[in-house]
């Protein structure tokens, strides 16, 4: 084949290649060396590992067996003829997913896609390709590789992140759940205690209402026994005078009933009225029934992330509550409507306590207004309650207890509540009609002081290291509160309007809230003994302390306070009080033997 001319000529295309280069480091064309002549090399074989001049470059794919061959051209072939020096493929095994048993050699440049010899020859043949162990030892050290590590290290700092992102959110998760439970049992137990109570106020009304007809039938009954005594006397009486035949005494006896027994007929129709038996149903309430009907949850639950956000199911709870508690909610009577730095007491009356029946001098352990005319009273040594017109300076009801009651607090329906720490139970009476017993709850705890809020009992206790409890009108325990260091919690009370918790103890005044968190405490040496306690209108408590027959005001905020009255009757010791907001009139009463509780006006 004469190409010397031609050969001459392709070192044109191939100045790189051969100038400035030594003789080992030039490339030939292998068809063209084997004939004996040294022609530069133009492209590539990749099949049969050959590197090949321009014109054997141009005709090696037109014979049959070379048609599919892979060719690079001068910018892509291997640099080197010496298998030895050339990259080693042992690392090329990632096999090609289009040609079975086809490992991964190329790279288009164009495509950016990676393939075997099957996959360039058919597809890739006007492209530019990348031998992969001719490029695959700069790529290491190229900026595209290094760009490429640092993505994957921000990715996995990243992933991790979320990781932990995810974890702490599976915590808040489950503590969201646990709440909007609680939420739900929270709301749960207010219908529960608001049908409680229902309840025992209907079972009440049931009591005293058949407790009328039974007294109805009871008096009817004596009337019909009285009667049939005279009637029988009466004949007893005729039969007698016929034996004896005294006619004229039979005369008169007769014409005197005669004109009696038309009054006795009159008696008799009335009493026929009166064997009548009324007759009671049970009518539910419609708007409870129907409410059983058309609603079918007790809540709903909602994302509080979307807009505008809705009200919480505690919020939705406290909101039912606030609906339900103008159905049975007695307002606490401890506020008052005037500014508490401006409050000064002044004495406007003394009310004897002592009745005939008592036989001890009283010891005022326990007080609580009822309204504006009638106050509560617990009397320690003699063991009863009583009921005081405070109008009329007279007592209108007292009932014995069976121990020592200590404190009493006023419940909705006309309800009272005693505890009675010699038995560790509270004792609920009804004052609608005089004192009477309704039932007994059994708290295991010598309790003192007393409270009442939100359907719920707060009482203090004795030793221990739990000194408060919060229980509902069935005895389950709802909370219970800690006061430090403190031995006894002698009094509780209660307000509304901040939804607070005050308990007397030590030389303290703990303050909580209905959660049962300690929210404030109030301590100074000015105040050694406190014990009886009322919440004004703006927050601010005021206090007995028997050690110096004081009254004390501590601020809202717990930081301050001031003596509002001093005491200078040496049989009178302040010890426990009631506020009544309607009247503005504070009552005292005295833990020492006396027999009368001072009512002061405050203004």
């Amino acid at each position: 084949m004469e190409v010397s001319g031609k050969r001459g000529r392709e070192t044109d295309f191939l100045p790189s290649l051969s100038r400035g280069s030594d003789e080992a480091d030039q490339l030939y064309c292998l068809p063209c060396k084997q004939d004996g002549s040294r022609v530069l090399a133009y492209g590539y074989c990749q099949n049969c590992a050959e590197h090949l001049c321009e014109t054997c470059y141009r005709i090696h794919t037109k014979p049959s067996p070379c048609r599919n061959h892979i060719l690079l051209d001068k910018t892509q072939m291997p640099r080197s003829q010496n298998p030895s020096t050339q990259t080693s493929p042992k690392d090329l095994t990632e096999t090609c997913q289009h040609h079975h048993g086809k490992v991964i050699e190329y790279f288009c440049k164009d495509h950016k896609t990676l393939g075997c010899s099957p996959c360039i020859t058919i597809n890739h043949r006007n492209c530019k390709i990348d031998y992969i162990p001719d490029v695959s030892s700069n790529y290491i050290t190229s900026p595209q590789y290094q760009s490429l590590l640092q993505a994957l290290q921000s990715l996995h700092e990243n992933v991790k992140e979320i990781t932990k992102s995810i974890k702490e959110n599976k915590k808040l998760i489950q503590e969201n759940q646990d709440k909007v439970k609680t939420d739900i049992q929270k709301f749960r137990q207010e219908i529960n205690t608001t049908l409680d109570e229902w309840e025992a106020q209907i079972y009440k009304d049931i009591e005293s209402l058949f407790s009328r007809e039974h007294q109805r039938t009871d008096s009817t009954l004596t009337q019909c026994h009285e009667m049939t005594g005279k009637i029988e006397t009466q004949q007893k009486t005729f039969k007698t005078l016929e034996k004896d035949k005294k006619c004229n005494m039979i005369f008169i006896h007769g014409k005197k009933k005669e004109e009696s027994v038309k009054g006795d007929k009159k008696i008799e129709q009335k009493l026929r009225e009166e064997t009548k038996a009324n007759s009671y149903i049970f009518k539910p309430n419609l708007a409870i029934k129907n409410l059983l009907k058309t609603e079918t949850t007790l809540g709903t639950l909602f994302n509080t992330d979307d807009e505008p956000k809705p009200k919480t199911l505690q919020d939705q709870a406290e909101d039912n509550k606030t609906k339900l508690s103008t159905h049975f909610q007695l307002r606490p009577r401890h506020h008052l409507k005037v500014p508490s730095s401006d409050i000064s007491a002044t004495l406007l009356d003394q009310i004897n306590v002592k009745t005939v029946r008592d036989k001890y001098d009283s010891n005022i352990s326990g007080l609580a207004v009822i309204n504006t005319d009638r106050l509560a009273i617990a009397d320690y040594y003699n063991t009863n309650i009583k009921i005081i017109d405070v109008k009329q300076k007279t007592i209108v009801s007292e009932l014995k207890m069976p121990s020592y009651p200590w404190d009493v607090t006023v419940l909705q329906g006309d309800q009272l509540a005693v505890t009675l720490p010699g038995e560790s139970l509270i004792q609920v009476l009804s004052c609608s009609d005089g004192l009477s017993k309704v039932r007994q709850l059994t708290v295991n705890e010598a309790c003192y002081g007393l409270a009442f809020i939100e359907g719920s009992l707060i009482f203090g206790m004795k030793g221990g290291t739990v000194h408060m409890k919060i229980i509902n009108l069935s005895g389950k325990v709802l909370k219970t509160l800690e006061c430090g260091g403190a031995k006894e919690v002698v009094y509780t009370t209660a307000c509304s309007r901040f939804r607070y918790i005050y308990g007397s103890t030590g030389s303290n005044v703990f303050c909580f809230n209905m959660s049962g968190e300690a929210v404030g405490r109030y301590a100074h040496e000015s105040l050694k003994k406190p014990r009886g306690l009322a919440v004004l209108e703006d927050g601010s408590i005021l206090v007995c302390d028997p050690s110096n027959s004081s009254i004390h005001l501590i601020s809202g905020n717990m930081k301050s306070s001031r003596i509002i009255l001093q005491e200078t009757d040496g049989r009178m010791n302040p010890y426990c009080m009631a506020f009544d907001s309607e009247e503005m009139k504070l009552y005292i009463g005295s833990d020492r033997q006396c027999n009368y509780i001072n009512v002061y006006g405050l203004k």
